[in-house]
């Protein structure tokens, strides 16, 4: 559980107001309906929760700790793993260099996916974030090295995983897949004809899921 209760909408509403923001005019000067940053404050939508957070100037956490659980357990460690909104990411044709593989991370939790990546890039794989299935599909089109797609199922405001993995072998057959999700499916797993790896995935389990699909 987290530490600190999260802001209340009235209050982000009014700490926005006091720098000269409203929040429809926030969610229009980023190609957002003028409602959708409303939304945001009442159910996760981590795209606008960054935008949101950067105009106030702090991290999505210290706004939104309940939503900030840790997505990538450290293995033998207790405690959250937050991440760094400003930490670079790799999307379209930035790519990390490393010797373990390439891997595309479809995630809309940028917090998550760069808790994923950190791990990842520490064990010499390189790593590209995509937050939304157009850029996710921009890289799969490209000539780019792509061993692995790390795909969420649940994306709230675009194409499920499972949808964008089928898309993706469209173009890439050899493409190898692991799902990851913070929910119970049901008959989503249904679906699909592995496991997904369910949050928060600790180092260990990420290294060696990825390692055997890859290997496999």
């Amino acid at each position: 559980m987290p530490d600190r209760e999260d802001w209340h909408p009235a209050d982000i509403a009014a700490a926005l107001k006091k720098k000269g923001i409203s929040l429809a005019g926030l969610a229009i000067a980023n190609g957002y309906h003028p409602t959708a940053t409303g939304k945001a404050l009442k159910r996760s939508w981590p795209a606008l929760e960054h935008i949101i957070a950067k105009a106030l100037g702090v991290e999505p956490a210290e706004i939104w700790p309940s939503r900030y659980a840790e997505c990538v357990r450290p293995g033998r460690r207790s405690g959250k793993r937050l991440v760094s909104a400003d930490q670079p990411t790799s999307t379209g044709s930035g790519v990390d260099s490393g010797s373990g593989g390439a891997v595309l991370i479809y995630e809309d939790d940028l917090t998550c996916a760069q808790g994923f990546a950190a791990v990842l890039r520490s064990a010499g794989y390189s790593v590209q974030i995509a937050g939304h299935f157009q850029p996710a599909l921009a890289a799969l089109e490209t000539e780019m090295p792509i061993d692995l797609l790390l795909a969420d199922i649940v994306m709230p405001d675009g194409v499920n995983g499972i949808a964008l993995a089928r898309m993706a072998r469209l173009r890439r057959p050899a493409l190898r897949v692991i799902y990851v999700t913070g929910y119970s499916l049901g008959g989503f797993e249904r679906d699909i004809d592995v496991r997904p790896l369910h949050k928060p995935v600790s180092d260990e389990l990420l290294l060696t899921e990825v390692n055997r699909v890859l290997q496999g």
